[in-house]
Formats: C-alpha cells, sequence, structure tokens
C-alpha cells in the first residue's frame, strides 16, 4: 500500500478517519433470508451490537493493519467463509480514501484493474479477490496474511555479509513474483518494502498488485488499453519510483527493477542508495550508491545496473537482474552461449581422438594377418 511522505500524513489521516465514521454509520440492512444462514445473521446481529463496521452484510471490521495514500487496511472477518467453516475465515480489505474517489473515472479504472490483478496467480503475490462497494463506501478485498512487512524487517535487522545468502533469496523471491507479473505486462508501479510481506513462515508476498498499472503494447488498441494511473491518486512513493515514472512516461517492467535495486541495496545494507532521494533529484546531484562492503565484484555490479537512472542503461528484466545479483558465471546470455559451445567443441575433439586410438582390430585373424604390412627386405 502506497505511504505518503511525512508531510501529507497529517491530512491523509484526517480524510481516512472521517472515511471510517461513514462506513461506521452505514444504514442496517435486513439480512438476505436467501442466502445466509441462521448462524451468518446472528454473527450479522453480533457485530452490530458491538458496534463494529460490516460491509456487504458479509466482512466485519475488526481490526486496522496499516494506514496508506489511498486508504486503510483492515482485518475482517468473512461472514461466509464462517458459515462454511472455512480454516481461515479472514481477509484483508483496503477501503479507498476520498480522494481517490473524487476521479471520475476512478471506480470504472480500477474494476478492470481488478481483473488483471487476479489472474497473477503466484506463490510470491499475494490474491486480490475482488473491488466492490458498501454505499459510497469503495473497498477491496484481499488475502489476509500474518508475518511483517520487509519495512519493519529491515528496521528490526542488521544486515552483514555472512546473511547476505540469505537475504539474496528473500531477493529471488520478490523477483519471481515480478517477473510473472511482467509476463502479463503488469507493472506493480509501487513496488517498496512496505509491499512485501514476510509471513510467518518466510515466504515472500508482493502486496497491492490491485494498483498496478499495465505496460501499454504496440498491439494495444485505445478502448483496451488502461486509463488508471496510479500516480494520479498519490500511489507512488517517490524513493522507490524511477525517473520516467516520476516524469510521467508510459509504465516499464524497468520501472520495477529501479525499485527492486533500490529495495535489494536497503536490505544489503539498511539504507536506501541514495538516501531517500527521489530518483530525478538524485540524478541532477550525480549521485552514486556507496560500494557494499563484502559484496562479491560482479554481484555490486548487476545492482548498480539495476540502479540505473535511464531505462537503457538499466536491467532489461527482472530475470537477468536475478542473475547477475547471484553473481553467477555466465549471467549474460552470450557469456553462455560462448561457453556451451566451447564445451561442446572440446568434447568432440576428445571423443575424435579417443576413437582413433581405440579403432577395433579386426575379428578373422586371416584378414588380419592380410592387412599386416610387408617389413621383410624385397628380393629383387
Amino acid at each position: 500500500m502506497a505511504v505518503d511522505n511525512n508531510q501529507n500524513t497529517a491530512s491523509k489521516e484526517g480524510q481516512n478517519t472521517s472515511l471510517v465514521s461513514k462506513v461506521d454509520e452505514l444504514p442496517s440492512k435486513p439480512p438476505n433470508k436467501m442466502s445466509s444462514s441462521n448462524k451468518e445473521k446472528t454473527s450479522q446481529e453480533s457485530a452490530r451490537q458491538n458496534k463494529k463496521v460490516v460491509l456487504k452484510e458479509r466482512f466485519v471490521l475488526e481490526q486496522m493493519l496499516a494506514r496508506g495514500g489511498m486508504g486503510m487496511v483492515y482485518k475482517a472477518l468473512d461472514l461466509r467463509k464462517e458459515e462454511y467453516q472455512d480454516r481461515n475465515p479472514h481477509v484483508a480489505i483496503k477501503i479507498l480514501n476520498e480522494e481517490c474517489k473524487s476521479h471520475p473515472d476512478f471506480f470504472m479504472a480500477l474494476q478492470r484493474e481488478a481483473k488483471k490483478a487476479q489472474s497473477l496467480a503466484h506463490p510470491n503475490i499475494a490474491t486480490v479477490y475482488d473491488f466492490d462497494a458498501d454505499g459510497d463506501t469503495v473497498f477491496m478485498t484481499m488475502e489476509y496474511l500474518t508475518g511483517q512487512t520487509l519495512d519493519v524487517f529491515i528496521k528490526e535487522n542488521r544486515p552483514s555479509p555472512p546473511h547476505f545468502k540469505s537475504l539474496l533469496n528473500t531477493v529471488n523471491e520478490m523477483g519471481l513474483g515480478l517477473a510473472y507479473a511482467h509476463k502479463s505486462h503488469i507493472v506493480h508501479s509501487d513496488f517498496k518494502p512496505g509491499n512485501v510481506f514476510i509471513t510467518q513462515d518466510d515466504s515472500v508476498k508482493i502486496l497491492d498488485f490491485g494498483i498496478s498499472r499495465i505496460a501499454q503494447q504496440p498491439n494495444e488498441s485505445d478502448l483496451e488499453a488502461t486509463i488508471f494511473d496510479a500516480g494520479k491518486f498519490g500511489a507512488l512513493t517517490p524513493s522507490y519510483a524511477s525517473c520516467e515514472m516520476l516524469e510521467g512516461n508510459e509504465p516499464d517492467p524497468r520501472d520495477d527493477i529501479y525499485a527492486l535495486a533500490c529495495i535489494t541495496y536497503e536490505l544489503l545494507t539498511g539504507q536506501h542508495p541514495f538516501g531517500k532521494e527521489k530518483a530525478t533529484l538524485a540524478r541532477y546531484k550525480k549521485m552514486n550508491a556507496a560500494p557494499i562492503p563484502g559484496l562479491n565484484k560482479k554481484c555490486w555490479k548487476g545492482l548498480l545496473r539495476g540502479l540505473a537512472f535511464t531505462r537503457d542503461a538499466r536491467t532489461p528484466t527482472v530475470e537477468q537482474f536475478l542473475l547477475d545479483i547471484q553473481g553467477k558465471p555466465g549471467s549474460s546470455g552470450f557469456a553462455r552461449n560462448w561457453k556451451w559451445s566451447l564445451g561442446l567443441i572440446s568434447v568432440l575433439l576428445l571423443t575424435s581422438v579417443i576413437f582413433s586410438y581405440t579403432k577395433p582390430l579386426p575379428t578373422d585373424p586371416v584378414n588380419y594377418q592380410n592387412t599386416t604390412p610387408n617389413t621383410s627386405p624385397s628380393n629383387e
């Protein structure tokens, strides 16, 4: 979920507080007798008596989990899941704030983006279930996770070279999720530590793909192109946004690669590579990321490539970035092909030499004698 700059926090909190008040004042609707069991009705009535907010007569808001630029996230009990005795009856619900809803195309745009986000079935991407509305309250339902966000993890853990291997495994899981989305032409556009979640079993989940942007395709018509611009709703986090994003260019997978490189640096050092400066300002100041002690040269070179301020100089794909920072030999396609060809040639030459020294002898002794060269002196 997007987090505003410090100077905007107070105003956002005021907007979100008023929004929750409106949610709390939603008129009570009679339960749908055709689709609700007596148990569900009892749960609804109990929630109302305890003055808990109930959305769509189904989702009971229990606890606020986080506050961001687009709204607030709550832990919610799904009465439908509870009715069917689901072992995990909770979901996460993000209630979107008034600023987002004021845009005339907002809800239609989010519905279209939801269809894209719902298609991202990957173990490293948190599931987005749906967008919906209850009166004038617009919200989206998502997978509920237990654990901590990566920004909290970074604050609580001091990295050191012995930890680099496990930390790079975390980066690898983030990269796998992003790469999967990019194959569907979906760019996250607000990738940052606060939108990465580490679960209790140490799995990595990327959050907030529900407000992602669609990379424009060459064959995509105007009608098919997205009209949702995350930047218009404060969904961009300047410290992790690429220069191109800040300058209003079309979304591109390399935007996420810049953010992933910033997060990788922060995960390995505890510090943002440019001191939280916006990429455009860091470029203007000609800032350079400080070398990381204990990191091998190949990994450092790959990390710097991901931090490039221009798309053309930046790592082209997430897959390539992951290979580069792992410092694996032959990370480039050319190097892999060249070494593979050299190895094949060596094997063929070795096979040829071995064959020439192990030529099988004829099984017929007579023929063998006839083929033996005559070395005696000639009588002529």
